[in-house]
């Protein structure tokens, strides 16, 4: 799902309603919505509807483990390989 059929999909939705979230794919237990990020971007591993968060933070942090100075430029990195992504927390 994008951005833009999330919004068509809220658009009738009440805006005091609580966004819940499912903790598994299952539906195994359910959690309020805690907090979301619009910032890092999403790194599919191959074949499967999995991956991982890929942030600035971490691309920096990568650099100054190898030995380079300032925030990466993301011009050699997997933030490159990620795309964007909207990524939601659950409470718990």
């Amino acid at each position: 799902m994008y951005v833009r059929e999330l919004r068509k999909l809220l658009e009738s939705v009440d805006d005091d309603a609580l966004v819940i979230l499912a903790k598994s794919g299952e539906g195994n237990g359910f959690s309020p919505l805690s907090s979301y990020s619009a910032e890092d971007r999403y790194l599919a591993e191959e074949g499967d509807w999995q991956g991982e968060l890929v942030s600035a933070e971490s691309c920096d942090e990568d650099s100054f483990l190898y030995g380079e100075e300032g925030p990466c430029d993301h011009s050699d990195c997997r933030w490159s390989e990620g795309v964007k992504a909207v990524f939601f927390w659950p409470v718990n």
